[in-house]
């Protein structure tokens, strides 16, 4: 039955329902053992990780819970194909629902404030072996407010524990926004944290939400994906609100004009990195459910997230709105931080046509991304054979590869030098191509859905 969730627990219960959660009650190490597992299962594609005998730990912590396609799906509540989670996603931006304010809520089941504090209460990994130490935010939403609107941002931006009531963190977009304008009054920045939310709001707080959208533009938009509102609650210590149903909230304040070297991390774009000029987040208050469950997801260049989803979607939505001729897809892939490759299928009847794709999508994405691939529409954006395929069969290199001068880029990799970088396109089409290209071998579509239709009957699921 396709349903919106109130809570992670409902989203994991969900999620066990249907096979796609693992317990692992074998005892694990959360120095680098479990981010290990972690990253070997998204590899494989595997279910939502729940580890339940942590050493050290009583309390369970959840990973990998959007590292498919399937449960992103079940998080949406929608049933289809990519292009069914795409317009879900969308309806979000055209129908957003403000939150709603109740009173309390499960995040407020245990409260612990001044020396009761202590971070390390909760099972925190040192993801990767070359971590700085233990990030207790990985997957989480940082809530911070306009100093002059009073509108609350929700961003993800990691945390890493320094001692028992201090967290260091990288910050960006709007929440470096609010932080500009405390500092500027030399004020700390009031920030709660939520951990442990129902998992769009995850996705809400790690996308580009622009803050015209509603009062509290991530929860407003996460009340149009669930078709009702998100209930928050006030903090104890701070004038914010937060989701009621989390699983964990931290309360404090960024200090002004203190900068330290956070990091290293391992990042999205596959290397470690650090901050250069990091943040100090003192915690002054705790709340949380009885038994709470601890999330978070290990950074590489698959993660978990649905990332690769959502940002694909947007620019779906641009490039329809614009009326782009002949895009009948397109595809984000994980590596390149769901951001910097850009695949897209059109349906191409004229010379010129592919690059005025191309333009159009560097037009509406001005930050990336650095490299696009315009193939057929019968392409397989998830498939990567398919798409090398037809990038060594239908492109010659000197004809229908295009790059481009330096340009400013705003992305992490490496080789972006002083906010600058080139970009590359590759039209792997086969059409205007000077030949009719030989009939393509393939499994048609109809056969295909035919003998897979039959795949459990015939014992090979």
């Amino acid at each position: 039955m396709l349903m919106s969730f109130d809570s992670l627990r409902e989203f994991l219960s969900s999620l066990d329902g249907i096979g796609d959660l693992k317990r692992i009650k074998a005892s694990v190490d959360p120095v680098h053992e479990l981010g290990a597992i972690a990253y070997h299962s998204l590899l494989r594609k595997g279910p939502a990780l729940l580890f339940e005998n942590i050493k050290g730990y009583a309390t369970p912590l959840v990973t990998n819970v959007l590292s498919t396609d399937r449960k992103v799906a079940v998080a949406l509540g929608v049933e289809g194909d990519m292009r069914a989670m795409f317009e879900k996603f969308l309806s979000g931006f055209r129908n957003p629902i403000d939150p709603v304010e109740v009173n309390g809520g499960p995040c407020k089941e245990e409260i612990y404030r001044g020396e009761e504090v202590d971070l390390y209460q909760f099972p925190t990994p040192v993801w990767h072996e070359k971590d700085a130490a233990p990030y207790l935010g990985t997957f989480h939403g940082c809530i911070t407010r306009d100093r002059k609107t009073g509108d609350q941002n929700m961003g993800m931006y990691r945390l890493m524990i320094k001692d028992k009531k201090t967290l260091w963190m990288s910050i960006h977009r709007d929440g470096l926004a609010h932080y500009r304008q405390y500092e500027a009054a030399d004020e700390p920045m009031p920030m709660a944290v939520a951990i442990g939310m129902e998992p769009l709001l995850c996705v809400a707080a790690m996308s580009p939400i622009s803050s015209g959208l509603a009062r509290h533009a991530e929860f407003a938009y996460v009340g149009g994906l669930r078709g009702k509102p998100v209930p928050l609650t006030k903090c104890e210590t701070l004038d914010l609100l937060v989701p009621a149903q989390s699983e964990i909230i931290l309360e404090g304040q960024v200090l002004p004009r203190v900068r330290v070297d956070e990091g290293p991390h391992g990042e999205s774009h596959g290397f470690y990195g650090n901050e250069k000029d990091g943040l100090v987040y003192e915690v002054h208050c705790i709340t949380h459910r009885r038994k709470p469950i601890h999330q978070g997801l290990i950074c590489n260049f698959m993660e978990d997230g649905g990332k690769r989803i959502t940002r694909s979607a947007v620019l779906w939505g641009k490039l329809k709105s614009l009326g782009t001729p002949g895009v009948v897809d397109v595809r984000f892939p994980d590596p390149g931080c769901g951001r910097e490759i850009c695949v897209v299928a059109a349906d191409i009847k004229e010379p010129g046509q592919v690059m005025q794709i191309v333009e159009t999508v560097w037009g509406v994405n001005a930050m990336g991304p650095n490299w696009i691939i315009v193939v057929d529409a019968d392409a397989d954006l998830d498939d990567w054979n398919d798409i090398w395929w037809r990038i060594y069969s239908r492109s010659e290199p000197h004809r229908d590869v295009w790059i481009t001068p330096p340009r400013q880029h705003g992305g992490h990799q490496p080789l972006v030098k002083q906010g600058f970088t080139s970009r590359i396109a590759i039209d792997a089409t086969s059409k205007f191509k000077g030949i009719e290209f030989p009939e393509v071998n393939a499994v048609s579509r109809e056969l295909s859905q035919k003998v897979l239709s039959r795949w459990a009957e015939l014992g090979l699921e």
